[in-house]
């Protein structure tokens, strides 16, 4: 029998694609809902203690490391989106500019080029979900393939990052704003990560960054471009991380990352810059001098003058938020207001701004150790059984549509005989 162009379409097209679609969504629906483990969240406990924590004890600007963790190559055909950008255009550009650490973040892909002959970091970026829930892996060892796709819990995104700890020496929780990826919630009881690219090319982060301080997390921040496209002046060369290290080795740059050492840049950049223009303009890009704490008072300095400075601190309350009028390159700040943290932010003469890493309370003076997430034993059972209750229905429903459809009664109220 020949069939119309309609049905042809139904019969060939649209059904086949129902059938995949369908089946991909069950797919994610059912890891989402075996695989991970319900973790019990610990209540979060704000920063306390008598001593102070200051990550930046001893900076000098000659071991200062520009540094960028997130950018795309061409992969996988160019399928992903970084089409435009071959690993020898990256390093090239980013050399110009003057970078002294360059990594390429390709999607679920470890880039080794020029790991001999350049300060080399083993980077990519982990994720394919639709709501960009993805992670920045530092230190990678080998490229973790598991991930919920289309639905994810808090439980859920806490075994990614159990999971991911267990292949990487760092990792980051990749700009978290995006898509509403993460909530403040879940920034609040979320433990296991290191880091939290609270400024990125594509959207900051920073409210975000601040629910997990104000629970107690010590994570710092990784300031990126994100930039997939070379090709556009507005991608590339804006925003850096800048880390205090003496060494350029992968082990030394990752504790420095880890223990805070490190302050995020916004470059000050016309829309539409040439790259000549901005590899002039890297050449005298502002720095932090100091930031030194003293007495209870923190001492601030740079190797440009200051025309705004914000303080923030417990649930994103700014502290302070002025103007300096006069051409001096320091502040103080005085710590007595500070409950649990402080960090800052500056913009400079320049028009660049610097992000720093929090100061905390400490009891020791040390960096608190971050608790991790308990497995529920007893919740996780049970919504596995739940699950296998509700596919075995779902099974026995497909198969015989009418078995939970019988009438008990007839419409005259007599019982039916089975």
């Amino acid at each position: 029998m020949k069939l119309s162009p309609k049905k042809y379409v139904v019969n060939f097209f649209l059904k086949p694609l129902l059938w995949v679609v369908g089946g991909a969504i069950a797919i994610s629906l059912l890891m989402w809902w075996f695989i991970p483990p319900v973790y019990n969240f610990s209540e979060p406990t704000a920063f306390h203690g008598s001593e102070w924590y200051n990550p930046y004890t001893a900076i000098d600007t000659n071991d200062l490391k520009l540094s960028n963790f997130q950018i795309q190559s061409k992969s996988y055909g160019g399928v992903t989106n970084g089409r435009n950008n071959s690993s020898e255009r990256v390093f090239s550009t980013y050399k110009n500019l003057g970078y002294d650490v360059i990594t390429i973040s390709d999607y679920m892909k470890i880039n080794h080029y020029q790991e001999d002959s350049f300060p080399h970091v083993a980077v990519y970026e982990h994720g394919y979900g639709a709501f960009k829930n993805h992670q920045v892996c530092i230190g990678a060892f080998e490229v973790m393939w598991l991930d919920f796709p289309l639905f994810q819990s808090q439980s859920s995104k806490q075994f990614v990052l159990n999971e991911l700890k267990k292949k990487n020496k760092c990792v980051a929780i990749a700009h978290p704003s995006l898509r509403d990826a993460y909530s403040a919630d879940d920034m609040k009881v979320l433990r296991g990560y290191d880091l939290i690219e609270a400024l990125s090319n594509f959207k900051n982060s920073l409210e975000l960054w601040d629910a997990a301080l104000s629970a107690g997390n010590p994570v710092f921040l990784v300031a990126d471009d994100d930039a997939h496209n070379l090709d556009k002046p507005n991608d590339y060369g804006r925003v850096a991380t800048v880390i205090h290290s003496k060494s350029s080795n992968e082990d030394s740059l990752i504790h420095a990352l880890k223990h805070g050492n490190a302050y995020g840049l916004v470059v000050q950049t016309p829309e539409g810059d040439s790259h000549e223009a901005k590899a002039n303009r890297f050449k005298k890009l502002p720095k932090m001098v100091t930031h030194k704490l003293v007495n209870d008072s923190i001492f601030l300095s740079f190797t440009d003058s200051i025309r705004e400075i914000k303080a923030v601190g417990q649930d994103g309350i700014v502290l302070l938020n002025t103007t300096l009028s006069n051409t001096t390159s320091s502040f103080v700040f005085a710590l007595k207001e500070v409950s649990h943290f402080v960090r800052f932010e500056i913009k400079l003469k320049d028009g660049s701004k610097i992000y720093t890493n929090p100061v905390f309370r400490s009891i020791d003076g040390k960096k608190p150790l971050v608790l991790s997430a308990g497995i529920d034993v007893w919740a996780s059972q049970f919504y596995r059984l739940l699950g296998i209750l509700v596919i075995g229905f779902f099974i026995l429903r497909v198969r015989n549509p009418n078995r939970f459809r019988k009438p008990i009664f007839s419409r005259r109220g007599n019982r039916i005989q089975a």
